[in-house]
């Protein structure tokens, strides 16, 4: 079985491993220079938001030594080291980006190279292009406007009045980076509130309650975490944020012990959504107008696959309906390891779906009938909407300690029952 496997990120590294250890011949494709995707080239003060106890992979487990929290530098040196370790460096080609995929299965690179495999692994991640407010709010600004992604250090907000848009994790460490070296306190917008948990509670990494509870269902989860959040650090109301538009477990928090210390200092102050731009003023929906020189948009990304066909991507990427959100359901021969949003680390997630495909793919693995997967398919979503909503990216999300378990009882009795 010779396979294509397209990145070299965390998820591609994982398959490739998966693969070769299957027996499978497996060649990789990654447009950049080395190994470990996004996690090569990010902003300096990014680190874990997920400890490293629950982010390392299973079959490598990170230094000792480490913090609970390592810096993206040092992940980016974990995941080299990972491609040493397990051989998978000389399957790599470096420096080549596939530019079409076509069934069954041509792989066509920008150097103008077309290979056969009989089957495609899609490893390319879902944080590479980025999404902006759209439509856009009415009105022009005259300063500088940024994506979080093209962020690295603080220096482009020295003596610059800042507002950053969102709440997610890179908007607070970039709102509290630029609190450092901006004119003024930073603004950070937001139209919906979320729940921010601090890195440590009660002395132990935040995320290492998840796997004393995990058993229990999402719901009394939810309740015991929420009640630990609100003893320890209170609402993101008290801090002068808007309030979740959620429960802790159903909508994504951020992880952030600088962001709270930063608004109760008055470093970082919060304001609503936009209402509109004017000139080198924000204009937000509760009146309120700021004088700003650069707006950063910390909106997210999109989900693109642009070398696969409308046929085998669908009109929605981010919807593909994916059985175990993994398989293709017209050819299992096209997977996808690393499409999903977890609501914990990904490392163990991209490795748990890398071993279902390389058993599929191998022979250890069978899958359900075509019927049986579609089946599963809707029932999968419609529980993810009851529990995220329809506008939450509910094809993408999984519940990370019981699906990477699912994944591994899948796996160990070799198809589902």
């Amino acid at each position: 079985m010779r396979v294509a496997v397209i990145g070299a990120g965390a998820a591609g590294l994982a398959t490739l491993k998966a693969l070769l250890g299957a027996g499978c011949e497996a060649v990789g494709y990654e447009s950049g220079d080395r190994p470990g995707g996004l996690w090569t080239d990010t902003y300096a003060s990014l680190h874990l938001n997920t400890s490293k106890g629950r982010t390392e992979f299973a079959g490598f487990p990170m230094p000792a030594d480490w913090p609970d929290y390592p810096s993206a530098a040092r992940i980016a040196g974990y995941l080299a080291d990972y491609a040493d370790r397990f051989g998978l460096t000389p399957h790599i080609r470096f420096g080549t980006t596939v530019t079409r995929v076509e069934p069954s299965w041509t792989v066509t690179t920008d150097h103008g190279d077309a290979e056969r495999f009989d089957a495609v692994v899609v490893a390319n991640g879902h944080n590479r292009v980025p999404r902006r407010p759209d439509p856009g709010y009415p009105g022009d600004f005259d300063g500088l406007q940024m994506h979080a992604h093209d962020y690295r250090t603080p220096e482009v907000f020295r003596d610059r009045r800042v507002l950053v848009v969102g709440m997610g994790n890179s908007a607070m460490d970039i709102a509290v980076d630029a609190s450092h070296t901006a004119r003024g306190p930073v603004l950070l917008s937001a139209r919906r509130g979320v729940h921010i948990v601090p890195k440590y509670l009660f002395g132990r990494p935040a995320d290492a309650t998840g796997g004393a509870i995990a058993g229990l269902p999402w719901r009394w989860r939810q309740a015991i975490a929420e009640t630990l959040l609100r003893v320890a650090v209170g609402t993101p109301q008290r801090y002068g944020l808007p309030a979740p538009s959620g429960g802790l477990f159903r909508n994504h928090p951020t992880v952030s012990d600088t962001i709270l210390h930063r608004l109760t200092h008055g470093e970082v102050v919060a304001r609503p959504g936009i209402e509109r731009l004017d000139g080198s003023k924000v204009v937000f929906t509760d009146a309120t107008i700021d004088a700003v020189d650069v707006i950063v948009w910390a909106t997210g990304y999109r989900v693109d696959i642009p070398f696969l066909s409308a046929r085998w991507r669908g009109p929605d990427p981010e919807a593909l309906p994916l059985y175990r959100r993994v398989f293709h359901l017209d050819d299992p021969t096209l997977a996808f390891v690393g499409l999903m949003q977890s609501t914990g680390a990904a490392l163990p997630v991209v490795e748990a779906q890398a071993e279902l495909v390389a058993a599929y793919l191998s022979g250890s693995y069978v899958l359900p009938s075509a019927d049986q997967q579609r089946r599963a398919v809707a029932g999968a979503l419609r529980a993810a909407v009851a529990r995220w909503g329809e506008h939450a990216r509910p094809h993408l999300r999984v519940d990370f300690d019981r699906y990477v378990a699912e994944l591994h009882r899948e796996i160990a009795r070799g198809g589902p029952r």
